[in-house]
């Protein structure tokens, strides 16, 4: 708490300016932020299926009731004026919104509070099935655990990822924690060393840590570089593939098909070994804790 997410999440959505550093779009990209000032904004004097009518110009009025009704509206409720709704009502007409619009990048800042264990349920399922991408804003681990496949820390000021779901990020925090007690308890019990002694045994440490990790650390930093440039090539395909040049180009678009499976294939092999290398370098530097 307090540590900058929802500031953060509003720079990244362009809701407010920033001091310094830069916001950069990738291509094509519609972004939509959710917080619950959004919800407390909508028309008052609207229904709900006038909030939502217009956004989807392809859907129907039975296809935005269907919706509606998925995220808890349904018959007579989809006219009831927004000004009389509840919190957690206005919640769901506004993230219904969001879905219905053509944006493929969703940036909800604690979407669950409000919501009752329907409602959250519900969206949950919405942005499991959601095919862009999503920052999420929550201390809500049971909801987001089945949604995310990366995890960002921000703690006193660092910033921390971790490239796995809730689980695995619950499993590296646990270890973080482990490791900071050892060591606590390390120092509490070399009090009676003289400074110079503790130095010296840290150093020592710190010396053999380095030689039994030093090559893993560059093979992950190897992998790391490797993710990421392998991740560009997929957004630069995932581009190419959305351009009408290319799909109306029925040859080209196969052979983009087929680079596009192949980088996501090369991807995934490439996060499977970092995961490994990096069960690997913990399990190391538990030796030296």
């Amino acid at each position: 708490n307090g540590a900058g997410k929802s500031t953060l999440a509003k720079i990244i959505a362009g809701v407010i300016n920033f001091d310094d550093g830069r916001r950069e779009l990738g291509f094509n990209t519609i972004v939509s932020y959710y917080a619950q000032d959004v919800a407390d904004e909508l028309n008052p004097e609207y229904d709900i299926i006038e909030t939502v009518d217009g956004l989807a110009e392809e859907k129907s009025i039975g296809q935005l009731r269907s919706l509606l009704g998925s995220f808890l509206f349904s018959g007579d409720d989809v006219f009831k004026k927004v000004g009389i709704l509840s919190g957690g009502e206005k919640s769901r007409v506004a993230l219904a919104k969001i879905l219905l619009t053509k944006s493929n990048f969703i940036i909800l800042d604690e979407p669950t509070n409000h919501l009752d264990i329907s409602s959250k349920e519900v969206l949950q399922n919405a942005l499991i099935n959601f095919t862009g991408s999503l920052i999420l804003v929550s201390h809500d681990v049971d909801f987001l655990a089945p949604i995310v496949n990366k995890v960002v820390e921000i703690r006193k000021g660092h910033i921390q990822t971790f490239l796995g779901g809730m689980n695995y990020y619950l499993s590296k925090r646990q270890e973080i924690l482990e490791r900071e007690e050892v060591i606590k308890q390390k120092e509490n019990d070399n009090g009676s060393l003289t400074k110079k002694d503790q130095k010296r045994i840290e150093a020592e440490k710190r010396q053999k840590r380095y030689q039994a990790t030093k090559d893993i650390i560059k093979e992950v930093a190897g992998l790391e570089k490797k993710i990421e440039e392998t991740e560009l090539k997929e957004k630069e395909l995932e581009k190419l593939l959305a351009d009408s040049s290319t799909y109306g180009n029925p040859a080209l678009a196969k052979a983009k098909t087929f680079e596009y499976t192949e980088v996501k294939e090369s991807l995934a092999h490439l996060m499977e070994q970092w995961e490994q290398l990096s069960i690997k370098l913990t399990n190391i530097e538990k030796q030296f804790d």
